[in-house]
């Protein structure tokens, strides 16, 4: 399996190697899902604390073609989806690019944590026209899936409150939101799957982490998500 392409901070990134919780990544049109789903629960034991990102910063540099440094954040080029510095607590840490998606774009996330122990994603992703119109009920149905086959003791729980964003003619939207728990690992986990259409493209972002910290996960996962709604396609 190729690995993303990802500028980091620290070293190894976010998501260091020690109690990891990675999930299988099939083919097929749920792919992109099923990555994010890969990164859902990465969260029993993180790295070392992050750093910002700053104007000079080696995530800007290496990624120029994606992403662009603007005064209030990290602009992802193709969906205009502003990526702020931070996200309460979490700072912006790291950008990912997807295997085969550096020409387009169309496949990427930005990165936050690391407070404590927790982390935030904000993925943006243009699906296929084959699985267009109903490719984000697609993914949400794939994540569930692949979490339960991965964890059946797996707890759904009562997801918070979705945050809202009024259009232009008045339309009201809001997120699908998915919430687990993990009773079964050393350290309870909490994860949170924010999902919602933007046609052509799709918003995901996952807030996952100790349970202990779950309201801070709940408030950085719905400013992730208010973010890129503000601002897609501006």
């Amino acid at each position: 399996m190729t690995a993303p392409r990802v500028a980091s901070r620290n070293g190894e990134g976010l998501h260091a190697k020690k109690t990891l919780l990675i999930l299988r990544r099939p083919a097929g049109p749920s792919r992109r899902t099923q990555a994010a789903v890969a990164s859902l629960l990465l969260l029993a034991a993180i790295a070392s604390p992050a750093q910002a990102v700053t104007p000079t910063d080696p995530l800007i540099s290496k990624n120029g073609d994606v992403f662009q440094l603007v005064g209030d954040g990290i602009r992802h080029r193709q969906s205009r989806v502003v990526c702020p510095r931070s996200l309460k607590e979490f700072p912006l840490t790291r950008l990912i690019v997807y295997p085969g998606t550096k020409s387009t774009g169309t496949d990427v996330s930005c990165g936050y944590g690391n407070y404590p122990g927790g982390a935030v994603t904000l993925y943006m992703v243009k699906p296929s026209d084959s699985v267009r119109p109903t490719g984000y009920r697609d993914y949400a149905e794939a994540a569930r899936m692949e979490v339960l086959r991965a964890h059946p003791a797996a707890g759904v729980v009562r997801p918070p409150a979705a945050p809202s964003i009024a259009s232009i003619d008045g339309t009201t939207h809001s997120p699908t939101i998915d919430a687990w728990t993990f009773p079964d690992q050393e350290i309870k986990l909490y994860s949170l799957l924010y999902l919602s259409d933007a046609n052509p493209w799709v918003i995901m972002v996952r807030a996952s982490g100790p349970t202990r910290i779950k309201e801070n996960l709940s408030a950085a996962g719905s400013e992730a998500w208010l973010a890129a709604a503000r601002t897609i396609g501006q």
